[in-house]
This record gives C-alpha cells, sequence and structure tokens, in this order.
C-alpha cells in the first residue's frame, strides 16, 4: 500500500504517528481476532467472521463431512453451548455440528499433545475460513517453521483416515451476530446442569434444512 510522504519545497512533511502505528499493526497480524477464551470441556476453541451459523454457507461446507453422530455428541455439544449461553459467552442456543472428519482430527492431535492448542487453533481457523494454512507472523514468533505446519498438515490427513473418537463433538456457534466461535468439545466434561428450560436447536450439514430441537432437561442426564 502507498503510504506516500508529501512533499514540497519549504518542508518535508512528516509521516503521521498514526500511519506509522496502523503500518506495523497490519504487519504484526495485530488486526486479527483474539482468540476466545477456553471454557471447562473445550480442546479448542476458536472464532471466524460470519453471520448466524444455521443459514451460513461456509460453515455448512467447512463441517459437511461423513461422519456419523451419536445422540450423546449431540446432546453434549447442546448442553455445553446452553451453559455458554446462560454465562453470555454465546448468542443463543443454535449450533451446527460438524461432520468433516478433518476437525476431529485436529481435535485428537491437540487432545495427543502431538500439537499444541494454539498452533491448532490458529491453523484450523484459517482453514475453516477458506484459506490454505500459512503461518501467521505470531506462531512464527513463537516458534513454528513451515516444517511443523507441514508436519501438521500431513498428521491431519493421516488421523482423517482413522475412526473418529465418540468422545469428541466439534460445533460452531455464534458468539455475537457477526462472529462463530468453532468449539472442539470433551464430551466426558460437558455435564452442567443448565438453570433455565428452553429449547436447544442442533443443525446437521448433511441436512442443513431440518433443525433437531431439543429439550434442555436432557443435560440432566449428562450430570453424574
Amino acid at each position: 500500500m502507498g503510504w506516500g510522504v508529501r512533499r514540497n519545497n519549504l518542508s518535508r512533511t512528516a509521516v503521521p504517528r498514526f500511519a506509522i502505528v496502523l503500518v506495523a499493526l497490519l504487519i504484526n497480524g495485530a488486526c486479527s481476532r483474539d482468540e476466545p477464551s477456553l471454557r471447562d470441556g473445550d480442546i479448542f476453541r476458536t472464532r471466524v467472521l460470519g453471520a448466524s451459523v444455521q443459514s451460513n454457507d461456509e460453515i455448512l461446507r467447512a463441517f459437511a463431512g461423513e461422519v456419523q453422530l451419536s445422540e450423546v455428541q449431540l446432546i453434549a455439544a447442546a448442553c455445553h453451548n446452553r451453559v455458554d449461553w446462560l454465562d453470555d459467552v454465546t448468542l443463543n442456543n443454535s449450533i451446527v455440528v460438524s461432520q468433516a472428519q478433518r476437525h476431529y482430527a485436529a481435535a485428537h492431535l491437540v487432545m495427543s499433545g502431538a500439537f499444541d492448542i494454539d498452533f491448532v487453533q490458529e491453523i484450523e481457523r484459517q482453514a475453516i475460513s477458506g484459506s490454505s494454512p500459512v503461518l501467521s507472523l505470531d506462531l512464527r514468533k513463537a516458534g513454528y517453521s513451515d516444517d511443523d505446519l507441514a508436519e501438521y498438515l500431513a498428521a491431519v490427513t493421516q488421523q482423517e483416515s482413522l475412526d473418529v473418537n465418540p468422545g469428541v463433538v466439534v460445533y460452531a456457534v455464534n458468539s455475537v451476530a457477526s462472529e462463530i466461535d468453532i468449539v472442539a468439545l470433551d464430551v466426558s466434561r460437558s455435564g452442567a446442569q443448565s438453570t433455565s428450560r428452553g429449547t436447544m436447536t442442533v443443525v446437521l450439514p448433511s441436512s442443513p434444512e431440518e433443525r433437531i430441537e431439543l429439550d434442555d432437561s436432557v443435560c440432566d442426564d449428562l450430570v453424574e
């Protein structure tokens, strides 16, 4: 971008300080969104821009796949988000659950300790946003290399060929009207009781026109 410096015959005009700061922010990637805070039970949680998840074509495409999900996984995701909603962490009780093998592979690589959570969150954020993953400046500053990225992408591909862990579920929910949180959840840690009664809505990418309505009394069964 052309941050020109105007000159005249009398004096040189200095580049405004705000322009220098803005360039520095752009170079360092500080204009990117902050990662959301992890909640109890989260394997990872990252954030992308986007409108309502249930009608968001980008999310529905990214979440499409062949993973067959159990009722327990769907209920765990809905109830986990119910608690987040009651705590004003998410916007509503409507979620889209991923059927993409890749997201479950990424969650496995975090759970196994093969890759750090910060690294996986950033790479998966890029992939879900439709970009070819690259190392951000922040990841490079943290010591990651192109070899690490190549190793991770190869590991994800390998893991995709294996069975999905039924103790994991990955879903998307609006944190605000224009932002979406992508949550990988440890199903065994989702059992928190709701403090109010209502309906939760779940959508699967394989049939986005259908709405699975769950009464949140089902969350009680998750509490030991």
